[in-house]
């Protein structure tokens, strides 16, 4: 399960929506979930990045985050980041040269 802060956001939107494109399993993390309009079979979750502690519910289960720190704040960015570790998430950055398999992405798909 990959965690998308910001779902509905310039940056996270069309993450959202390419990610669910290629089959991958997506949790998007929203201010309000009721206006979301997130695409078939993505998991919508109330969250504030800005206050980790509203994001840790919705931790379980995912194995890769995306977070934004410029729109969340360093501050926040280092907490959340401290409180996904525990759960498996996030996966080890790869140098951008060299995609990696995501374990969110179907076998055989590359970031």
């Amino acid at each position: 399960m990959i965690l998308v802060t910001g779902a509905t956001g310039t940056v996270g939107r069309p993450l959202v929506d390419l990610l669910a494109s290629e089959g991958a399993k997506v949790r998007g993390v929203t201010h309000n979930p009721q206006a979301a309009n997130l695409p078939a079979g993505v998991e919508i979750a109330e969250g504030d990045p800005a206050r980790p502690d509203t994001i840790a519910p919705v931790l379980e289960g995912v194995t890769a985050l995306f977070l934004h720190p410029r729109a969340v704040g360093i501050p926040a960015a280092g907490k959340l980041l401290a409180l996904a570790m525990p759960s498996g998430s996030p996966t080890t950055p790869q140098p951008s040269g060299h995609p990696a398999p995501d374990p969110g992405l179907p076998e055989g798909h590359r970031r």
